[in-house]
């Protein structure tokens, strides 16, 4: 073989032995976490509460109507409503009330039925359903 033929292999060896360290690299690297299910409930209370502090902004202080998703949908992402972490149902609320959101099914050791919402101090608090 003539020395540029044994140059080029060379280099295709490094490239090719490179480039699966690159790959191998990409393989093992851990997926990014995801926060746990109740945090990002809790994050989607917490859009809810701000769509619904702009929504007062273009509107009535007096106005203390139950607000609908559609008043609240220019706010928010396209397709919120639609969107669930663990098919919870939210109640937006009156103004001045913070909205809920109510578990469809066990969450984290929560019962179904249990309602979340964002307290006074920012903390998530948990409403434990009715007894039946």
């Amino acid at each position: 073989m003539s020395r540029a033929r044994l140059i080029w292999l060379a280099v295709l060896l490094a490239l090719l032995g490179g480039g699966w360290l690159v790959v191998r690299q990409v393989l093992l690297r851990k997926t990014p976490l995801e926060p746990p299910p109740l945090v990002r409930i809790e994050g989607r209370l917490r859009e809810i509460e701000r769509a619904k502090a702009y929504w007062l902004d273009g509107h009535s202080s007096g106005e203390t109507r139950e607000l609908k998703p559609d008043d609240l949908a220019p706010y928010l992402l396209r397709g919120f409503w639609r969107q669930t972490v663990a098919g919870e149902r939210y109640a937006i609320n009156r103004q001045g009330t913070a909205p809920e959101a109510e578990l469809a099914q066990p969450l984290e050791g929560l019962p179904s039925g249990t309602r979340l919402r964002v307290g006074p101090d920012g903390q998530l608090e948990r409403i434990p359903p009715p007894a039946r």
